[in-house]
């Protein structure tokens, strides 16, 4: 007997650590029982609750008049001019503007001929024809490299240039 007592005490205990496991976590959670009551009021019952006041029109009128006085001194004022040039937000600071960058050279090589003892190129550079040879130099920042039979090889500091017949090339 004692046996079968203690075992229903066990079972009791079961249910009872259960029940307030239950409560506990009920109460934890925030779910309590006037929750449950105020989910079940439908919003028709809401909106018969609310109380609609009277409006004033001669209010509203007044609304309407400053809102048109608004938008019109809106619409009159004059355009907001800066004074400062607007600066490029992805353009680095220490990078050029393009009005400070250099201005572009247009190179155009224009025949290749021989005499004797020379080959000569004709390059058209801005409108300006020069007639080059082997070594020679010209609007101060090129230098003839080579002359082939349809290109020629320009050295522009460190840079080389190759620049075929009939071709126009942007510096």
């Amino acid at each position: 007997m004692k046996m079968s007592n203690i075992v229903k005490i066990k079972n009791i205990l079961k249910i009872a650590i259960t029940i307030i496991s239950l409560i506990m976590a009920v109460i934890f959670t925030g779910c309590r029982n006037f929750s449950f009551f105020e989910s079940a009021i439908s919003d028709a019952d809401l909106k018969t609750k609310i109380k609609i006041e009277d409006t004033d029109i001669n209010a509203l009128n007044t609304q309407e008049i400053l809102k048109g006085d608004i938008n019109e001194k809106i619409e009159s004022s004059d355009e907001i001019i800066f004074t400062e040039e607007i600066r490029n937000p992805f353009m680095p600071f220490y990078m050029k503007s393009q009005d400070e960058q250099t201005v572009t050279n247009q190179l155009a090589l224009e025949k290749i001929y021989s005499d004797d003892e020379n080959i000569y190129a004709e390059i058209d550079i801005n409108g300006s024809t020069y007639k080059l040879k082997l070594g020679d130099q010209f609007a101060k920042i090129y230098q003839v490299q080579a002359i082939n039979e349809s290109s020629i090889v320009l050295l522009k500091g460190d840079e080389l240039i190759t620049i075929y017949m009939n071709e126009i090339y942007y510096d």
